[in-house]
């Protein structure tokens, strides 16, 4: 059981993210700041997949790391990597894309999320019915409603949600009614700005990690990243957390992690468990 100053210290800083989401405010001290003054863009955004492959390039297997610079982009194929303004990404996308191809391979009825992000630009960049379906799930849809047509006949939808939200049943019940399932192939978290204001306390961390694991198919990719701006108190002892949390994992279960200085990869391997523990049963 985990004392009472513990367990109020956690309801606090749920509280902070929650009013943060649905309040669009949080207060520090005696501050009240708006969610509006940290880019709110921030939120609910459309990133392509440059971006994903520069903060995640690090958690890819060491193969697909030693290979990022030598592969050739295929200028007429699949891959939509037309964007000069990340120019010097092309081939770090490309190794991005590839290692999730190559890990569904074999895989049918494939489906994808992005968690804090609007997810047609990203998803877009995979080739055309590679997935049957792909979600994004942010707090507000800010398309215009000639996208949303648009990205409907692609199969792709928008659901508005508060990913933080560490009870983890709406997310379940919004895949279930937006894909047809309440577990998909893919999930990509990439809070970027956000993650500077959010309380990241490690018993939310952790809910979060296990709910998002749980909603994974067998062999599904979970991308997370976890700190953007470096805080040279707060980030060295998280990050030795995490690393902790992944040696015991990796331990105990058929599960592939990786972890990179601001993000991590988890690969659900054939016969890794349906759902992990908490870390209070890890760290017993």
């Amino acid at each position: 059981m985990l004392e009472k100053a513990r367990r109020e210290e956690i309801n606090t800083a749920v509280g902070h993210n929650k009013k943060l989401a649905t309040k669009g405010y949080f207060v520090i001290g005696s501050e009240k700041i708006e969610r509006k003054k940290i880019k709110e863009k921030d939120w609910s955004r459309d990133s392509k997949v440059y971006t994903f492959a520069f903060d995640f390039l690090e958690t890819l297997p060491q193969f697909y790391r030693n290979n990022a610079r030598e592969l050739n982009v295929d200028e007429k194929g699949s891959y939509h990597l037309d964007d000069s303004d990340y120019a010097d990404l092309r081939r770090e996308a490309v190794v991005f894309l590839n290692y999730i191809l190559d890990t569904f391979a074999q895989e049918r009825d494939l489906t994808a999320v992005e968690l804090g992000g609007q997810g047609f630009n990203l998803f877009s960049s995979f080739p055309q019915d590679f997935f049957r379906r792909t979600l994004g799930v942010c707090l507000e849809d800010i398309r215009m409603e000639e996208e949303k047509h648009e990205q409907s006949e692609k199969k792709h939808s928008v659901l508005e949600l508060d990913i933080l939200d560490t009870k983890g049943k709406a997310l379940e019940d919004g895949l279930r009614k937006e894909l047809g399932l309440p577990k998909t192939n893919l999930i990509i978290c990439r809070m970027k700005g956000p993650l500077n204001h959010i309380n990241k306390d490690p018993a939310i961390l952790d809910r979060l990690i296990r709910n998002w694991y749980k909603l994974l198919k067998e062999n599904g990719i979970l991308f997370v990243q976890f700190i953007f701006t470096s805080n040279l108190e707060e980030d060295p002892q998280l990050l030795e957390t995490i690393k902790k949390w992944k040696e015991r994992v990796m331990s105990e279960f058929n599960i592939d992690i990786e972890v990179g200085k601001k993000s991590l990869r988890l690969h659900k391997k054939p016969g890794a468990p349906e759902e992990l523990p908490p870390a209070t049963q890890l760290f017993k």
